[in-house]
């Protein structure tokens, strides 16, 4: 069938240099992925697209590349309340604005996971408290402050990329 598109969605595919993970073969999501990851890298991509039935995939199982980014269909949300805990955040998985919203009542951690090209995190705290709540290790948020954190991966480390408060 003909895509009656004009432009043609294939030609904003080609100019973006972004492959989609689900054109690609493989027994498995993460082979997929990995797969789409190496024949970007070999077709000079820059990116490869990871549609929502693939998430949740494990990162520990694709062969990731520093200069291939990944990009997440649906991820663009905010989190519910993730309370009064210490979290690990999964690029992937988790999506990109996190939000804790319950008076903590003790330091707690956010831990960033395995991070590629392209992941990115928002870290807000509205819940105050007598504690803080590190983000990474790259930034606290101090006692009975309400903030935000920006975080995102640069294909090497996660990196602060923004701090301002509420």
């Amino acid at each position: 069938m003909a895509i009656v598109e004009t432009p043609s969605p294939l030609m904003l595919i080609r100019a973006s240099k972004t492959y989609n993970a689900a054109w690609f073969d493989g027994a498995t999501d993460e082979a997929k992925i990995s797969t789409a990851i190496a024949r970007a890298l070999l077709n000079g991509a820059l990116a490869v697209f990871v549609d929502s039935s693939m998430q949740g995939f494990n990162i520990a199982l694709i062969a990731l590349v520093s200069t291939i980014a990944i990009l997440y269909e649906n991820l663009n949300r905010m989190s519910a309340d993730r309370g009064d805990a210490s979290v690990t955040l999964k690029p992937g998985t988790d999506v990109f604005i996190q939000r804790f919203a319950t008076t903590l009542t003790a330091n707690r951690t956010v831990t960033l996971g395995t991070g590629h090209l392209g992941a990115y995190f928002r870290v807000v705290r509205t819940g105050l408290g007598a504690f803080t709540l590190d983000v990474g290790g790259l930034k606290t948020i101090a006692s009975a402050t309400a903030a935000f954190v920006e975080v995102a991966h640069d294909g090497t480390a996660w990196r602060l990329i923004g701090y301002g408060a509420l």
